[in-house]
C-alpha cells in the first residue's frame, strides 16, 4: 500500500514538474511574441513619423518655391540711370537681385528691387529705386525678413539663349544688357533631397529705366525715352510680395 501511494506521489510530482516547464515555455513564447509585436509597432510608428516629416518637408519646399517664383517671374528689364547703363539684375548661385515694376490702379507705377539670399533664407526689399541710382549701393534695402526656416537652401541657375536658339545654363549671370530666359530654382532639404522649378522671365519686354531723361531707355535703334510708357507691365501686385 505504501508503495502504491509512494508511486502516485512520485508520478504526481513528475506531473507537476512537467506543467511548470510548459508554463515557463508558454511565458517565454508569449514574451517573445509581445517583444516582436512591440518592435513592429515601434517601427510602424517611426516610419509613420518619418513619412509625415517628409511630407511636411516636401509641402514646405513647394510653398517656398511657389513664393519665390511669384516674385522672380515679375522681374523687369529696368536699367540704372545713365546712358548705356546695365540692367538692375545680379544673378549668382546663392543669391539674386532684380527689379520689379508695379502698376497701381490710379495709373502710377513704382520701381522696387528684391534681394534673395538662398543660404540664409532671407529676402530684402528696396521699396523704391531712386531715379539717380546707378548701382545697388544706391538702394535703401529694408531689414531682411526670413522666408523659410533652417534646413532649406535655395540655389539659382540661369538659362541664356544662344544665337542659334539653343539654351545654355550657367550659375552666374553676367550679361548686363539682357535678362536670362529663365531662372532655375533648386531647393535643398536637410536630408539632401531636392526639388527644382523653372521660372520663365518676360525677356521679350522692352528694357526701360526709371528716369528717362537721364539717358537712353531702350536698346532699339532710334528709340526715345517716351517708349518706356508703352511697355509698363501688367499689374500683378496681388500675386505675391
Amino acid at each position: 500500500m505504501m508503495l502504491w501511494l509512494h508511486g502516485n506521489i512520485i508520478r504526481g510530482k513528475a506531473r507537476s514538474g512537467f506543467l511548470l516547464v510548459e508554463l515557463l515555455a508558454t511565458m517565454t513564447i508569449s514574451a517573445l511574441l509581445l517583444a516582436a509585436l512591440f518592435s513592429i509597432a515601434s517601427l510602424t510608428t517611426r516610419m509613420s513619423g518619418r513619412i509625415q516629416r517628409q511630407s511636411e518637408s516636401i509641402e514646405n519646399g513647394t510653398l517656398i518655391l511657389a513664393a519665390l517664383s511669384r516674385d522672380i517671374e515679375r522681374a523687369a528689364p529696368i536699367r540704372w540711370a545713365g546712358k548705356d547703363a546695365g540692367l538692375v539684375f545680379n544673378g549668382a548661385e546663392r543669391s539674386m537681385v532684380f527689379a520689379r515694376e508695379t502698376k497701381f490702379a490710379d495709373g502710377g507705377t513704382n520701381l522696387n528691387a528684391i534681394q534673395i539670399d538662398g543660404d540664409r533664407g532671407f529676402i530684402r526689399r528696396a521699396p523704391d529705386i531712386p531715379p539717380q541710382a546707378i548701382s545697388f549701393s544706391d538702394l535703401a534695402f529694408e531689414q531682411p525678413a526670413a522666408i523659410w526656416s533652417d534646413g532649406y537652401v535655395v540655389t539659382f541657375a540661369y538659362y541664356g539663349r544662344l544665337p542659334d536658339g539653343r539654351e545654355v545654363l550657367t550659375t552666374a549671370w553676367e550679361n548686363a544688357s539682357q535678362l536670362p530666359v529663365a531662372v532655375r530654382l533648386t531647393l535643398w532639404r536637410a536630408d539632401k533631397t531636392r526639388s527644382t522649378l523653372r521660372v520663365k522671365l518676360d525677356t521679350d519686354a522692352e528694357p526701360g529705366c526709371g528716369f528717362p531723361e537721364k539717358g537712353s531707355c531702350s536698346l532699339r535703334p532710334g528709340a526715345k525715352p517716351s517708349d518706356r510708357a508703352d511697355v509698363v507691365r501688367p499689374d500683378k501686385s496681388g500675386e505675391g510680395g
